[in-house]
């Protein structure tokens, strides 16, 4: 179960989550943002380049909070926490989306797959959540793999929060079925992240975070 290390984290991957997903989301889908740029294609980078900043800045800074851990430098960890966001909003641009539309329900979906096989509410609306919260948690960690300074294995905090975000956005996918808030969503794939990955860390994780 949780330690006081596990509350704590959970709390901070929640608001963590929530807002950092909610800026990055609403910064990237407003259109208006980007009215200056002189062509789409450049909107539409600068667009996930801010979305992916923002999303990984807050992330990042939560969870160095969470985490609590004076091994784990706030500069290395906030740069690479940034780098992964990055990568995640331009990866899944062109594969599963973080979000199906652009009023900010909190949905996600397959593109075009669920379209080709017939099956699409099975697979846009159950399989999308937890392959995109695959990617999301895969590429994240990958970045941040580097500011850990051997505090974890990087192949264990790949493990971890690669399953963390699977079941987190799935969980955020299904209630954004019944729940119209971008924040609550987000918030609540964080909780259910913070949960799984808070648990899996308090497991002989090396001298850092039972205070």
């Amino acid at each position: 179960m949780l330690n006081r290390f596990g509350v704590r984290w959970m709390i901070a991957n929640t608001l963590g989550w929530g807002v950092g997903l909610s800026l990055g989301l609403i910064l990237m889908h407003d259109n208006r943002l980007w009215a200056w740029a002189p062509t789409t294609a450049i909107w539409q980078a600068l667009a996930l380049l801010a979305g992916g900043i923002a999303t990984g800045l807050v992330v990042g800074a939560a969870q160095w909070i969470g985490w609590r851990n004076p091994a784990i430098g706030l500069a290395g960890w906030l740069a690479s926490s940034t780098a992964g966001g990055v990568l995640v909003y331009f990866i899944t641009s062109s594969t599963f989306p973080l979000l199906r539309t652009v009023d900010f329900s909190l949905g996600f979906v397959v593109p075009l797959l669920g379209e080709w096989t017939g099956v699409s509410f099975l697979v846009s609306n159950v399989l999308g959540g937890p392959l995109t919260g695959i990617l999301v948690g895969l590429l994240m960690a990958l970045a941040q793999s580097p500011s850990l300074n051997k505090q974890i294995s990087s192949l264990r905090w790949i493990g971890i929060s690669t399953l963390a975000a699977a079941l987190g956005f799935l969980v955020g996918n299904l209630a954004s079925w019944k729940i119209p808030s971008l924040f609550l969503c987000a918030g609540l794939s964080g909780l259910v992240y913070g949960m799984v990955s808070g648990i899996l860390l308090s497991i002989r994780t090396p001298a850092r975070e039972n205070s």
